[in-house]
């Protein structure tokens, strides 16, 4: 057998959680005075226009507190573009535009409930009646290259970082080249399947010095400057909680 160096294969514990300390807990085990859950509902289509969205039946269900539209947050939350500089000066842009009222992904939140519990939450999002205007998706990374092919943004707000690896003349070199191999090569996405994914708890209290959140990830700086910048709060106002939460790391 190989011997493994490093972390591999070993056992690991947080540094800040002592020997035989088991406080570890998901998200629905932190307990708080009052406590709305919110499921979503998400776009069926990768992209559409939203032509009517109906939440009378669903504000009806028990536990229901309030629903919410992306039109009912504009002025209150800016459009997520994530916390990339780069995309954000190249123009900050949604998965979903209440100005437009169009999706341009599969599984994007188009509306939001909000319950006294959880398992409220989701049967009322089962009512919510959306109607959708079908649009041309992109579906392949080659059918995205394509001059003709419908964009969402600039190609400027979707860069994230590249490595560019080039000669002088490359035409050239290949042209000289005795064998040149030209392979294509396809990843699948992949991603973990924790036993809890992503989750929030988020207080707003206007009358204290900050909100706190807790969050199940551990980029927590991530988390506030994303919060600030969404909710324009300065950062003394919103601090970010992670304890010893969640199934996995985002």
């Amino acid at each position: 057998m190989t011997k493994t160096h490093g972390p591999v294969g070993k056992g690991w514990r947080a540094p800040t959680q002592p020997p035989g300390c088991r406080s570890g807990c998901y998200v629905d085990d932190i307990g708080t005075p009052v406590r709305c859950n919110v499921a979503f509902v998400r776009s069926t289509h990768a992209h559409a226009a939203i032509t009517s969205i109906d939440t009378a039946a669903a504000a009806l269900m028990p536990g229901v507190v309030r629903s919410f539209c992306a039109a009912d947050l504009e002025g209150i939350c800016k459009p997520h573009a994530g916390c990339d500089a780069r995309a954000q000066h190249a123009g900050r842009q949604s998965a979903v535009s209440p100005r437009t009222g169009e999706v341009v992904l599969a599984g994007c939140p188009v509306a939001a409930i909000a319950a006294r519990t959880r398992a409220q939450a989701e049967d009322a999002a089962e009512r919510v009646l959306i109607e959708y205007d079908e649009l041309p998706a992109v579906v392949e990374v080659e059918q995205a290259l394509a001059p003709d092919s419908p964009r969402r943004c600039s190609p400027e707000a979707t860069w994230r970082s590249s490595t560019p690896s080039a000669t002088a003349n490359g035409a050239a070199s290949f042209a000289a080249a005795a064998t040149v191999v030209e392979q294509r090569i396809v990843f699948d996405r992949q991603t973990g399947v924790p036993l809890e994914s992503r989750g929030i708890i988020a207080s707003f209290a206007p009358c204290r010095a900050n909100s706190p959140s807790t969050c199940r990830i551990s980029r927590r700086s991530k988390c506030a400057t994303c919060s600030q910048d969404l909710l324009s709060l300065p950062n003394h106002k919103v601090r970010v909680v992670c304890p010893d939460v969640g199934g996995a790391s985002a």
